[in-house]
């Protein structure tokens, strides 16, 4: 396995290859992406996709600046360089467990059915457990509500939000990605990569 690693003095996730840590908060953000371009191997032809990588790497990088606040840890997938797409966007939150966080937590993922310019479709909730704790996992799709001109693609996102047993801290994981061929199952994918396991995407 390699890339960034997240630990929380309890739970160490380690990304596996394709993963790509993007810049964090107090990062420069063009810095960090021409570093991670000076890094990938284009082939000849470089300025196009490089450019194209770059505009993708931003907008992920400003997705994952408005997922909720903490001490978060963000990665894009970037399988082939060339192509200039990010193929989906990985990102992990530790925060502090209160008193009846699991249950709060449990309720809330329920209970969410979208909002005025989000549809929310095949939304599931489930309770699992993985070796170091429990855990609400919760997949779903969405579209925007506005339909007019192009409609942007539908959005598979899957949240797994991890209470370890005993500990203060907790983690969620959140998976984004429009590419809904990339993954076989992304509950599983993330299962796996919180239990210390390598997933794989694609045909695993």
């Amino acid at each position: 396995m390699s890339g960034g690693v997240l630990s929380d003095g309890i739970l160490t996730v380690q990304v596996p290859a394709g993963w790509i840590a993007l810049p964090g908060q107090d990062e420069d953000v063009d810095t960090r992406i021409a570093n991670i371009l000076d890094g990938l191997d284009f082939g000849e032809n470089r300025d196009e996709p490089a450019g194209r990588l770059a505009a993708a790497l931003r907008t992920v990088t400003a997705i994952a600046a408005a997922l909720p606040a903490g001490a978060r840890r963000s990665f894009a997938f970037v399988i082939a360089p060339h192509t200039g797409r990010v193929e989906a966007l990985l990102s992990m939150r530790v925060s502090r467990i209160a008193p009846g966080a699991y249950d709060n937590y449990l309720a809330a993922a329920r209970s969410f059915s979208g909002d005025e310019s989000t549809e929310v479709i095949r939304r599931t909730v489930d309770e699992v457990e993985v070796p170091t704790g429990r855990g609400v996992l919760s997949h779903d799709f969405t579209l925007p509500v506005a339909r007019e001109g192009v409609p942007n693609p539908a959005m598979e996102r899957t949240f797994l939000a991890l209470f370890p047993h005993g500990g203060e801290t907790g983690v969620e994981f959140t998976l984004l990605t429009q590419n809904l061929a990339l993954f076989s199952d992304t509950g599983a994918y993330l299962m796996a990569l919180a239990a210390g396991e390598d997933p794989s995407a694609g045909d695993d």
